[in-house]
């Protein structure tokens, strides 16, 4: 396993990334929101401490609440762009809202509907960038998404090898086991 980082603060969020460029698109993406909508950029820094990119390769990734901390794959993060980043920024620090003190808020809140209201948050972010194209087509693949027996929040959830990998890694970071170089 990987363990030295890049890493940077911004403000009071912690970036970690295996590449300096990495953190240089999350920067952007923080940016980005910070322009186009400055609630959502002061919301992210109360609902997220940490992005961490992992070097691992793979579209997965997610939130762990009791850290407060997105995790991601580096493959991921090339993948996208910065308009589908910075919503995914705010996709993620929706769920972390959800939780307070590792717990969830609304306990009779089902999968589903935590799921919806974080993509309703990202589509309503890409309508204020403009981005109505990918707004209309992410709904329309979570409305698909809703009809399987195993959409992609149950697939990433059953993922035990990419989310114990997780795991390890913010337990690294918290007992300072990780070689973070600041930029």
């Amino acid at each position: 396993m990987r363990k030295d980082f890049f890493a940077t603060k911004v403000k009071s969020m912690l970036i970690i990334a295996p590449e300096k460029h990495l953190i240089k698109k999350i920067e952007d993406a923080l940016n980005l929101i910070k322009k186009v909508d400055p609630d959502e950029y002061k919301n992210s820094f109360f609902r997220i401490d940490v992005i961490f990119v992992t070097n691992i390769n793979g579209a997965g990734g997610g939130i762990f609440p009791t850290k407060k901390s997105w995790l991601t794959t580096k493959s991921a993060m090339n993948r996208h762009d910065l308009n589908w980043l910075a919503s995914l920024i705010i996709h993620e620090a929706c769920h972390s809202a959800q939780f307070k003190d590792g717990k969830l808020i609304l306990s009779w809140q089902k999968e589903k509907e935590r799921e919806r209201e974080a993509v309703e948050s990202q589509i309503k972010f890409l309508r204020k960038l403009g981005d109505d194209w990918r707004a209309n087509w992410l709904q329309q693949y979570f409305d698909g998404e809703c009809k399987r027996e195993d959409p992609w929040w149950v697939r990433g959830s059953k993922d035990r090898v990419q989310n114990t990998y997780f795991r390890n890694l913010l337990k690294l970071l918290a007992e300072n086991k990780l070689k973070l170089t600041f930029i």
